[in-house]
């Protein structure tokens, strides 16, 4: 019943105002031609989650560099993915494509020393390992932030 009286005033606002009804909702949510480019911009903007996980590693105060860093885990056990060295920042990173889910992973520094990412505290056991376990987000889902604009 409801549907019925809705449809019913569609085609009554089309005849009054001489419009489609699209048009007239168009023009309500800000899309008139004075509009200015900020306010365009700010309607138009959605936050998007990240599609990348980020990983980084830096050695300890006192330790020295190592010639390589990578990073092993759920996605991929047999192969290592290597970290990208910055000079400016002494920091190991690299950024993985991973689907929803929990994993397990360690940093490999040099070619046999494993250890658990010293930025995040989250462990868990895949086997009989201990890991470290990265949560990834669901990067379709809408994100909610409160707090000020």
């Amino acid at each position: 019943m409801l549907l019925a009286s809705f449809s019913a005033i569609i085609p009554v606002f089309e005849q009054e105002n001489g419009e489609a009804a699209g048009e007239a909702v168009g023009e309500s949510v800000g899309e008139s031609a004075d509009e200015t480019a900020s306010e365009s911009s700010a309607r138009d903007a959605v936050r998007m989650r990240a599609t990348m996980t980020d990983f980084t590693w830096s050695p300890a105060a006192g330790e020295a560099q190592p010639a390589n860093v990578s990073l092993i885990g759920e996605w991929d056990w047999n192969t290592h993915t290597d970290l990208t060295f910055d000079s400016s920042s002494s920091q190991w990173s690299t950024s993985l494509d991973l689907d929803e889910g929990l994993y397990c992973y360690k940093i490999v520094v040099g070619e046999a020393d494993y250890r658990f990412d010293p930025n995040n505290s989250y462990r868990g056991y895949c086997g009989q390992y201990e890991n470290s376990v990265m949560r990834v987000a669901n990067d379709t889902a809408p994100m909610l932030t409160i707090g000020e604009n």
